[in-house]
């Protein structure tokens, strides 16, 4: 079982794997950088925002390739999730709730300077 240690909004500065989608994260994309430990072993990954919703609202057991496009995991009709950051449900199309987003595009600016 994945023991997440820690989780993180950071803005890429290379190119990653998605843990839940197996795509890529493009470089300067905001995304979720996790921290965890699988079988005594220490581990970091990064996930797109909308993957780490998507695993927070279906409550999915995270692991590689948890979220997939053919089984209709990332849809755009969704309208109610839980914000990664605060843990609060929310409705709309925003990714994260408005306290939560004006921080991340704080940080993004500050990191991109």
């Amino acid at each position: 079982m994945l023991d997440i240690t820690k989780r993180k909004m950071v803005t890429t500065r290379k190119e990653h794997e998605c843990f839940g989608c197996l795509k890529t994260v493009d470089k300067g994309e905001v995304a979720v950088c996790i921290t965890a430990k699988q079988d005594e072993q220490h581990m970091r990954f990064h996930l797109h925002l909308e993957c780490n919703k998507t695993i927070a609202k279906r409550k999915i057991e995270m692991e590689r390739g948890c979220v997939s496009e053919e089984e209709g995991f990332l849809s755009s009709e969704v309208t109610r999730w839980e914000c990664w950051c605060c843990g609060m449900t929310h409705t709309g199309g925003a990714r994260l709730c408005e306290v939560c987003g004006a921080e991340a595009e704080r940080v993004g600016k500050e990191r991109a300077e």
